[in-house]
């Protein structure tokens, strides 16, 4: 194994990231980038060294981001019910309460409520 794999390794044990990520991030990183980027429930932005930031433009891609994030939440509506419900408050007693309250916030395109109900429910995840 060459020192640049065992840095690889090294890197990967330290942040508790797969190595296979990290070889990858360190060969090919504008691969790596767009594959991030096109994945429209990530907004981060991704900075290469001596390239600089690459990120989605906000306004452009803010109704794809909300769609596929609505999309996420409803495939998992039961853990966003929970998280809706003892974490944010709303009055929800059921699924389908939950279900309305984001197709409610989807046809008035209340970005603000979707990106909080995501937020809230990233975290209880973790």
């Amino acid at each position: 194994m060459d020192y640049q794999e065992q840095l690889i390794r090294k890197i990967a044990k330290e942040h508790d990231i797969d190595f296979r990520i990290v070889r990858e991030v360190v060969y090919s990183p504008l691969k790596f980038t767009n594959r991030v980027i096109q994945h429209n429930t990530d907004m981060r932005p991704m900075r290469i060294m001596y390239f600089g930031v690459f990120m989605q433009k906000i306004k452009k891609n803010k109704a794809n981001r909300m769609s596929g994030m609505i999309e996420v939440l409803l495939e998992n509506i039961d853990e966003v019910t929970i998280v809706m419900g003892a974490i944010l408050q709303f009055p929800v007693t059921s699924v389908a309460g939950a279900e309305k309250i984001i197709n409610s916030a989807r046809d008035t395109n209340d970005y603000d409520k979707i990106k909080m109900i995501w937020d809230a429910w990233q975290e209880y995840k973790k």
